[in-house]
């Protein structure tokens, strides 16, 4: 048996097991939380391209209608200068009711396209607030680690002072009534058993 020092170096190396454990436990949730987060942020970019694309897209659309609204006006005068007509009666109204449409079309087309980037912008909100979600989880658990990781150093320092408190003094002569050496069996002569020495020998 190696007495004393025996048992402190399985302490440490239960500790340094845990340490490990628990680590790498924290390290992998962290990691799970931080790639949310970075998926999370990647949509919200999507979100603010796919905002842009319909701005464009709309703005495209409406340079389209404003084309065939000069060119229908433009026919329109052309064929009432051809006829020797005058831009005043039929040839007016024709025009103001195509204009009355162009208009229509035109607001129309405003309003589905505020419709579909607030609905965009909606999608962006809330990959946005998911990935702060995921930042503050990863952040939590990086406190969690801390703790936990300081509660084992405490801990098993904590067990290897009572180790030595325990044992300490119990190899030296002269106070023992069973033997110098408390790590074999005439030690639980002893009116006192220790659970620690027992465990050791494998009797508890």
């Amino acid at each position: 048996m190696c007495g004393l020092p025996g048992l402190i170096g399985m302490q440490v190396l239960s500790g340094l097991s845990q340490y490990q454990q628990q680590k790498q436990q924290y390290n992998a949730q962290m990691a799970v939380y931080n790639t949310q987060a970075e998926a999370a942020e990647n949509n919200a970019r999507i979100s603010q391209y796919k905002q842009e694309q319909i701005a464009n897209q709309y703005a495209e659309k409406q340079s389209k209608l404003n084309d065939r609204m000069r060119l229908a006006a433009g026919n329109a005068a052309a064929e009432a200068g051809a006829s020797g007509l005058q831009l005043s009666g039929s040839p007016v109204d024709l025009l103001a009711s195509g204009y009355g449409a162009y208009y229509d079309d035109t607001n129309t087309l405003l309003q589905n396209q505020r419709n579909d980037i607030w609905s965009e912008r909606v999608n962006e909100i809330n990959y946005a607030n998911q990935a702060n979600s995921y930042r503050a989880g990863a952040e939590n658990m990086r406190r969690q680690k801390k703790a936990a990781l300081w509660g084992t150093i405490l801990g098993t320092a904590a067990s290897i002072y009572g180790l030595n408190r325990t044992y300490g003094g119990m190899g030296s002569t002269g106070t023992q009534s069973g033997t110098s050496n408390m790590f074999t069996n005439n030690l639980f002569s002893s009116t006192a058993p220790n659970k620690y020495a027992m465990a050791y020998l494998g009797k508890f």
